[in-house]
């Protein structure tokens, strides 16, 4: 379908306003001030840290839920055991 002619024809008056953005996309990139590798360097090491924190803090709040699970099931499981234990006293 997508090599279809009506495909073919429903998109072909976008292209003109695509080739437009596009080239003044890439007008900007040419244009923009050329960044030196040691401060790409720079940014990526920061950016890194940045997603290291977040992975860190994803990885606590996925540690304390599943803390939270633990905690809740082995609190119904001792309720059960303790309701069983004082079935069978008396």
């Amino acid at each position: 379908m997508k090599d279809s002619p009506s495909s073919k024809l429903l998109f072909a008056k976008d292209v003109p306003r695509y080739r437009e953005i596009l080239n003044k996309f890439y007008a900007n990139v040419r244009e923009s001030p050329k960044v030196s590798d040691e401060d790409m360097n720079q940014i990526m090491l920061k950016m890194s840290k940045v997603r290291q924190h977040r992975n860190t803090v994803i990885t606590i709040s996925i540690t304390i839920n599943i803390v939270v699970v633990v905690f809740d099931d082995l609190l119904h499981l001792s309720i059960t055991c303790l309701l069983i234990i004082f079935m069978l006293a008396r």
